[in-house]
């Protein structure tokens, strides 16, 4: 499918398809992590993975959630998983893990 065509339809903004979903067992986190690829129409970096949870340490200012676009499938699954584990301290009290209200 070519989301170009779709893109520049009347009225719509964005179209984006969606590739698959990945879970995840994360040691001292009791939820599932879900990663979710999305294709866009970008050419050079067309997939981004998005996490369901936002992710806050007690070193962070603000929730943390890697939203940036790769070349490929794998790269984008693995881009939204380091985000999480980035920051992901099952040992910090103040730990917190904000479910995604869109995702």
């Amino acid at each position: 499918m070519n989301l170009d065509k779709l893109e520049t339809s009347e009225k719509v903004v964005e179209v984006h398809e969606v590739v698959g979903v990945w879970e995840f067992r994360i040691d001292g986190f009791d939820e599932k992590l879900r990663i979710k690829v999305y294709r866009t129409s970008n050419r050079d970096f067309p997939y981004w993975g998005r996490a369901n949870f936002w992710v806050k340490s007690s070193k962070q200012a603000s929730p943390y959630l890697a939203v940036n676009s790769q070349e490929t499938i794998q790269e984008a699954i693995i881009e939204a998983l380091s985000g999480f584990l980035l920051f992901h301290d099952p040992n910090d009290p103040d730990m917190r893990y904000i479910p995604v209200d869109d995702w």
